[in-house]
């Protein structure tokens, strides 16, 4: 498997004080380009729910990101990436937005995309 992105996100409660604006954006550069990406997998490192939703911003004018996964999760969740342009470039991102339920609430998640019609969990630490 070759892991096309590869991104662990951790902050401390919510970034504005109503849940409505709560939500961090974070984007994570690719570890490999020039594959297409089928597959990602994405779980929090703590056992909190969280709200998560997935994206790939491609870097070429002429496309646009799309998420591909809107979810809140408490657990590990895989899937298929169904609506990417075509293969990684070097400017390309993936854009990661989390939301805890709660204020006070830590976000520890990581999320993974590769090139396989299934990303397996990540062997080597965050």
């Amino acid at each position: 498997m070759t892991s096309l992105f590869d991104a662990t996100v951790q902050h401390n409660g919510w970034q504005l004080p109503n849940f409505a604006d709560a939500g961090w954006v974070d984007s994570s550069t690719p570890l490999v380009t020039g594959l297409v990406p089928q597959s990602f997998w994405v779980s929090p490192l703590n056992r909190q729910d969280l709200d998560v939703q997935l994206a790939i911003q491609p870097s070429q004018p002429t496309s646009s990101s799309q998420w591909f996964f809107i979810r809140h999760i408490a657990d590990a969740a895989q899937g298929l990436i169904t609506n990417h342009p075509g293969v990684v470039l070097p400017n390309d991102r993936l854009w990661i937005y989390t939301r805890v339920p709660q204020s006070n609430q830590v976000i520890a998640m990581r999320a993974v995309v590769s090139e396989l019609a299934t990303t397996p969990p990540p062997t080597s630490p965050p």
